[in-house]
């Protein structure tokens, strides 16, 4: 008896993408992946698997004399994979697999961004 197997592999990624709009430079964490020394106007593209939150540390980098630190969730668009089967006239089974995906997701650190993460001050 043969039993039918089908695997897929989808490089299907989602984007975050993070753009520095202070005048000071930051260092980002997101999902344990650093990005040290972030330029003010400079965007960073960070990768993910498909998923629908991602964890994200935002402070400013060292020897600026600025404080302000932030740790976010952010909810990012996610499709979970679907799988539908259906007995073909042929005499088999057809299945497909849409697998899951992320979107692309914009995260602008703004002055007021960090203000807020400081408690105003």
């Amino acid at each position: 008896m043969l039993l039918p197997l089908a695997i897929s592999y989808s490089d299907d990624t989602g984007h975050l993408f993070i753009v520095n709009e202070t005048a000071h430079y930051l260092h980002l964490i997101v999902e344990g992946q650093p990005y040290l020394y972030v330029a003010p106007g400079r965007e960073i593209v960070h990768e993910f698997e498909p998923q629908s939150q991602l964890f994200a540390r935002v402070f400013y980098s060292p020897g600026q004399n600025m404080t302000g630190d932030i740790t976010r969730t952010l909810e990012v668009p996610y499709a979970p994979s679907e799988t539908g089967c259906a007995y073909s006239s042929s005499g088999g089974w057809d299945c497909s697999t849409t697998p899951s995906r992320s979107g692309d997701f914009p995260w602008k650190i703004t002055p007021d961004t960090m203000l807020v993460a400081d408690g105003g001050s």
